[in-house]
């Protein structure tokens, strides 16, 4: 079992960090009593969980049937939302106030590492920069339904 776990690519530590956290997230769902779909959304996020864990072990006809599976729980309608620990919304609106703008600093944390990345070093991907920042600036405009102005 070691041995799986060395010959491991960086990339794949984080796929199974992911997928035992959806195998966690769906133990509590078949744990929580109150759920109606509980059994449904417990097997949607076991099988999302088994994917990201042995995805690239697994064929791609394995996979697929995963997929397949997935989508009929949702066709039928047996996914839904449970109690997981949530914080009081009081909780929640303290910390908003508290913290801020603040939350987004990893985001614009994001267009200065581009920008080093594609400007300031003048790598021929200077188009994938431009464009990257064009889809940015976009997505914010689009979502703030052309309340902002864009820098």
């Amino acid at each position: 079992m070691l041995e799986l776990l060395y010959k491991m690519q960086p990339l794949d530590y984080v796929y199974l960090l992911i997928g035992i956290i959806l195998v966690i997230f769906s133990i509590q769902s078949f744990l929580d009593k109150e759920h109606k779909h509980r059994i449904g959304t417990g097997l949607f996020w076991l099988l999302y969980g088994i994917s990201f864990i042995f995805g690239s072990y697994l064929s791609k006809e394995i996979n697929g049937w995963l997929v397949i599976a997935m989508a009929a729980i949702v066709l039928f309608k047996q996914l839904g939302k449970g109690n997981y620990f949530e914080s009081a919304v009081d909780f929640k609106k303290l910390e908003a106030l508290r913290i801020g703008n603040v939350i987004f600093i990893p985001a614009r944390w994001d267009y200065y590492v581009y920008h080093w990345v594609f400007y300031e070093t003048r790598r021929s991907c200077r188009s994938c920069y431009c464009l990257y920042y064009r889809l940015v600036r976009g997505f914010i405009y689009y979502k703030s339904k052309g309340n902002t102005k864009l820098p």
